[in-house]
């Protein structure tokens, strides 16, 4: 569940960004259809008014005054069929607002009956998303945008509420080599270990599994003394520099009992501007960059993500 809610929030958050980029490059269609309506409003009203002054008893000024009001009828129905046209065409550009609204109300029907997902259900509840003005750019409504901000909170939810996996090949791992437990006590792994094993987890889908971090540690680091609790060469000693996951590993391994839920909590970042900055997709100029640079060197004081109230 926590996987599929990951993907279908995601989703919604790519639909909104394809739905304004789609209005903005039909926004002539738009235009269109408001002057439109305007040059038929206004025929509309020129012919209303000649119907409404009595006709010429004498000829020819009656043949005339007929021949005007056929003149204005034709010109009104004229404009009324093309308004009706554009009409026609802005709802095929906007036809895509319906079924995302309905896969909102979809997304609050299916959330979990837990304490904190309630808040969310009765928010999305109420946004109208169906509303043209909430894609307008800039918009008279705002409900897509505080729909786009809730929708960011609950993709940091449902990322921090998935199970951990572990590799299918670890029992197998487990028969070789025994004696990584002693009776019912098991032997702790070494902190840059353990840090880089959180960092698997966290990244979702990645090919990467617990044990091909130990095997790739084995073959290009040489062994890890657990007694002594050494850390990989890669990750010892120097200023920041690497790729990101080294950064992180390090900065870990220097903060014992530090979780990645700290570091985005001290640098202020959501988890998809995090999850980009360590997989390098993330600018190096950019603020999110900035930000979560200054926790790891220090910059930035590293504060504890404070524990979520649990219902009394």
């Amino acid at each position: 569940m926590p996987d599929r809610m990951v993907e279908t929030i995601s989703d919604l958050l790519k639909r909104i960004q394809e739905g304004r980029q789609n209005l903005k490059a039909q926004s002539a269609v738009f235009e269109d259809f408001s002057s439109a309506v305007v040059r038929r409003n206004q025929a509309c009203q020129v012919w209303s008014e000649l119907v409404r002054i009595p006709l010429p008893e004498e000829e020819p000024a009656c043949g005339e005054a007929k021949r005007e009001r056929e003149r204005r009828q034709s010109e009104y129905e004229r404009l009324y069929e093309e308004t009706s046209a554009l009409w026609r065409k802005e709802e095929e550009v906007t036809a895509f607002m319906e079924p995302f609204a309905n896969d909102v109300a979809l997304l609050a029907d299916r959330l979990p009956f837990k304490p904190e997902w309630d808040g969310y259900r009765q928010a999305l509840g109420r946004l109208r998303v169906r509303d043209l003005g909430a894609w307008a750019d800039p918009p008279t409504c705002p409900d897509l945008e505080t729909l786009e901000l809730r929708l960011g909170e609950m993709l940091d939810l449902a990322v921090e509420s998935q199970p951990v996996r572990t590799s299918p090949d670890l029992g197998q791992r487990r028969q070789r080599e025994p004696d990584l437990e002693t009776g019912r006590e098991r032997i702790p792994l070494p902190d840059s270990l353990r840090a880089e094993l959180t960092t698997d987890v966290l990244e979702q889908r990645t090919a990467i599994t617990s044990v091909e971090v130990v095997r790739e540690r084995e073959e290009g680091a040489g062994p890890l003394d657990s007694a002594a609790g050494e850390a990989p060469e890669s990750f010892s000693g120097g200023d920041l520099a690497g790729v990101p996951k080294d950064w992180l590993s390090r900065f870990i391994q220097q903060h014992p009992g530090t979780t990645f839920a700290d570091i985005k909590h001290s640098a202020n970042v959501h988890t998809a501007d995090f999850q980009k900055w360590r997989r390098g997709k993330l600018k190096p100029d950019s603020v999110m960059s900035k930000r979560i640079e200054d926790v790891l060197s220090g910059a930035t004081p590293l504060k504890k993500k404070p524990p979520k109230p649990r219902p009394e």
